[in-house]
């Protein structure tokens, strides 16, 4: 069983900002997050992530015909470098009305693109 818990706003204003970067698969990496109580008995707070790789491999393939045992055409590489970005983010409202209730409504999202599967495979033994 894993059990993933996430905050919920604070009863004080609180934020943070990260960036960094990677320097072998040339990616940058950010977090934010911002919490803030809106009254004495409901807050927000709101999370982001993003990473936008560049790629570690460039894939130099040049297209290739007849080297398939089919005679196929083998292409080149769409994307040459194995690129990726993704954003993920959350949203969180809590709502205290006494000190035996309170409902918290969570909202979250994501989105990934890769560059595609050409970029993720190498071929091995090629000839020519």
């Amino acid at each position: 069983v894993v059990i993933v818990t996430t905050a919920d706003p604070g009863d004080e204003f609180e934020g943070m900002a990260r960036l960094g970067y990677e320097v072998e698969a040339r990616e940058w990496i950010g977090e934010a997050m911002l919490s803030a109580p809106l009254s004495d008995k409901f807050g927000v707070r709101v999370a982001a992530r993003f990473t936008d790789m560049r790629g570690w491999m460039k894939n130099v393939a040049q297209q290739q015909v007849g080297v398939d045992p089919l005679g196929l055409v083998i292409p080149a590489p769409a994307h040459p470098y194995n690129s990726s970005n993704e954003f993920s983010g959350r949203i969180t409202l809590k709502w205290t009305p006494s000190d035996d209730f309170d409902a918290t409504l969570k909202f979250q999202g994501s989105r990934y693109h890769n560059a595609g599967q050409n970029t993720m495979n190498q071929k091995i033994g090629c000839q020519g």
